[in-house]
């Protein structure tokens, strides 16, 4: 366990080198700041991720308690002690594991109840990326498509607000960019392209499917079929 720690450590400290961060691990509570100026206390044996923008400040953290943090919207939250949290370079929370359900908002301006315990991830402007739903949600593709999407199932957006990936509460009938309609399987996850063609998604029935050389290929019920931007499958 140790041995998987210390790597994963490596390859975190690896990254923060790239992107000129610091990583240290305290032995004991530290008091670190983000750029809002906002102080919290980390807690010891985690790693603390510092970003340097000029000065040195939080990037990442473990909070040693409960903390207040706060998005680009300036809506406040809770951030449950002893979970990651990560900050943009201004002081905004990036994502956070929250105390209590929330509501958050995406680009859309569609409200939604985030479940407690559940990682948020957030834009710098405050709007919903990803967040797992207390309750069942309608979500919408860029091509006007909405559908519902299943309750305590992580739901991910585009930066405008179009859902990317979810895991739908029926069977849906998605289409790819060579105009493609196919019924994707309730209870498994669906991905999607910033222009609102499926990307991948399990196949409910038997279908045929094109590839770039212009040939045809029947993919079995419950395979995972996959397309590039263009829709021609991949596999």
């Amino acid at each position: 366990m140790k041995k998987i720690f210390n790597i994963a450590l490596f390859i975190s400290i690896l990254v923060s080198i790239l992107n000129a961060q610091q990583v240290v691990v305290p032995k004991n509570s530290i008091s670190v700041k983000n750029g809002r100026g906002d102080s919290y206390w980390a807690m010891p044996g985690n790693p603390v991720t510092y970003s340097y923008n000029g000065s040195k400040i939080v990037a990442s953290f473990y909070p040693n308690h409960n903390i207040s943090v706060y998005t680009g919207a300036n809506n406040s939250y809770f951030a449950k002690a002893g979970t990651l949290v990560e900050f943009y370079n201004n002081g905004y929370v990036k994502s956070f594991v929250p105390l209590h359900n929330v509501s958050v908002k995406n680009k859309q301006r569609n409200s939604f109840w985030a479940k407690a315990g559940t990682k948020i991830a957030f834009d710098k402007n405050g709007y919903v990326r990803r967040f797992t739903p207390l309750h069942n949600i309608s979500v919408k593709t860029a091509l006007n498509f909405s559908y519902w999407a299943s309750a305590n199932k992580p739901v991910e957006f585009y930066p405008n607000g179009y859902v990317k990936s979810f895991i739908p509460l029926h069977n849906i009938s998605v289409k790819n960019k060579l105009g493609n309609s196919f019924w994707a399987k309730a209870s498994t996850r669906v991905e999607f392209y910033s222009n609102g063609y499926v990307k991948s998604f399990v196949a409910l029935h038997n279908v045929s499917v094109k590839y770039p050389n212009g040939n045809n290929k029947w993919k079995n019920a419950g395979t995972r079929i996959e397309f590039d931007e263009n829709g021609y499958s991949i596999y």
